[in-house]
């Protein structure tokens, strides 16, 4: 989460902002998991590789 916040500061965005921002961008990582097998699978940190979290 920290990095994800850090990441939206970089890009100019105010600490509001990135918070949300980062907070939207790992709740679909999330929710974009592989299901492998048995627990949770891996985050898909690409899930959102062509959308706003891009800008």
């Amino acid at each position: 989460m920290s990095s994800a916040i850090v990441s939206n500061l970089a890009k100019g965005f105010d600490l509001d902002d990135s918070v949300k921002r980062a907070k939207d961008y790992i709740s679909g990582a999330l929710s974009a998991m592989l299901d492998l097998g048995k627990g949770s699978g891996p985050m898909d940190h690409s899930f959102a590789i062509d959308n706003e979290y891009t800008k």
